[in-house]
């Protein structure tokens, strides 16, 4: 369905539809539309540009995302909690650009929230680099970005990031916070499988 069609020059309507097709991963039928609305003259509000980044948050086009980001700054207004954690989630791996954003929100005098610090967690846990101290680098972030906020996904990140590095205490100490699910408890399991008491220890602490 073409563009003008399928958002009418409504700042509430329209965002309302670009949020349907970022649900349904159309990212770029949502940029689309976002550029529409502009045409009509209607200034997109924040919660236009937020629907917009979120769209490409949800498909990991952290370009288009990031883009956004800051063009969003250059129309005047001023970036909140969605927008940052939108550019964080559409990271994924990219974790040096993750917590770039965590560091501007925070200079942009934003608290960061549990959402944003689980994107920049998640982007830590999923990297992909080599070489020790690289690795060692990413688990250490994890480690510091877990807060007061932490929740069950914060732990799981921040686990899953240790694992990968073979950062097995780390991970065990992790499985013990009383704050975990059956994938924090395997992160132990998974960084040293072959360490026999460090099996059993995880499987006392992670007893239901």
């Amino acid at each position: 369905m073409p563009a003008a069609e399928a958002t009418p020059c409504d700042l509430r309507q329209g965002a309302q539809t670009i949020s349907a097709r970022g649900r349904r991963g159309a990212w770029q039928e949502a940029l689309s539309l976002f550029q529409h609305l502009s045409a009509c003259r209607a200034a997109p509000d924040l919660v236009c540009w937020n629907c917009a980044i979120s769209a490409c948050a949800r498909v990991g086009a952290w370009r288009r995302s990031g883009q956004a980001l800051s063009q969003l700054r250059g129309a005047r207004l001023r970036a909140d909690v969605v927008s940052y954690s939108g550019g964080i989630t559409a990271c994924e791996a990219h974790w040096l650009r993750a917590l770039h954003l965590l560091r501007s929100g925070a200079e942009a005098a934003l608290e960061s929230d549990v959402v944003m610090r689980n994107g920049a967690l998640r982007s830590c846990a999923l990297a992909k680099i080599e070489g020790i101290s690289g690795q060692t680098e990413t688990w250490r972030w994890a480690v510091l970005l877990l807060g007061n906020s932490a929740n069950t996904v914060s732990f799981n990140s921040a686990a899953s990031a240790c694992e990968k590095c073979s950062a097995w205490r780390v991970a065990l100490r992790f499985a013990g916070s009383g704050r975990q699910d059956v994938i924090t408890c395997n992160a132990p399991w998974a960084s040293e499988r072959r360490g026999g008491d460090v099996a059993v220890q995880a499987g006392v602490l992670c007893a239901f």
